[in-house]
């Protein structure tokens, strides 16, 4: 795959305006609902019109579908795909003080139930979560793959976007 000089460095450019929003792991910083609200407008900016996510998960669907526990959650943002063909998710939690590690475990269940449930999907093989101190991501995100891709290459495609998200938001939470 060619990449352009600014399609290499885009990932770079965000990661550096996202530097500029909060929501890190020092222990001493503050989180508010703006830090997530600012990295979820950057992720929506980096995937453009391959960000997928557009319909907002509520309580019960968090609960039920996701297995996330509401009640461990300072804050959260979370978008799933409009047709359930898709395993297109953001989800952004500031976990409250201790529970970040149960967090942690819920969504990796889920990412590996998704796993299963999307056999053929390369993004939901490929989903990642992302840990930095309460703050956590769970990224199923990017373009579908060319038409005509072997299940090889698709599931590369899929590695390859999802890192770009995974990348941003861990180069901002180590800021």
């Amino acid at each position: 795959m060619r990449h352009t000089p600014i399609a290499r460095l885009l990932p770079l450019l965000l990661a550096a305006l996202l530097a500029f929003t909060g929501c890190g792991n020092d222990s001493n910083s503050s989180s508010s609902d703006t830090d997530l609200s600012a990295i979820h407008r950057e992720i929506k900016a980096l995937y453009g019109e391959a960000y997928y996510p557009s319909l907002a998960i509520d309580n019960d669907t968090l609960s039920r579908k996701y297995g996330l526990t509401r009640e461990k959650m300072d804050e959260v943002i979370a978008e799933e795909a409009a047709l359930s063909e898709h395993p297109d998710a953001f989800i952004a939690i500031k976990a409250k003080k201790g529970e970040a590690d149960a967090l942690e475990e819920e969504l990796a269940a889920y990412r590996d139930r998704a796993a299963r449930e999307y056999p053929d999907s390369p993004k939901a093989q490929a989903a990642r979560v992302v840990r930095a101190g309460d703050c956590l991501f769970y990224l199923a995100l990017g373009p579908e793959p060319a038409e005509g891709a072997t299940p090889a290459a698709a599931l590369e495609s899929a590695r390859e976007e999802i890192a770009k998200g995974a990348d941003a938001v861990a180069a901002r939470l180590k800021g």
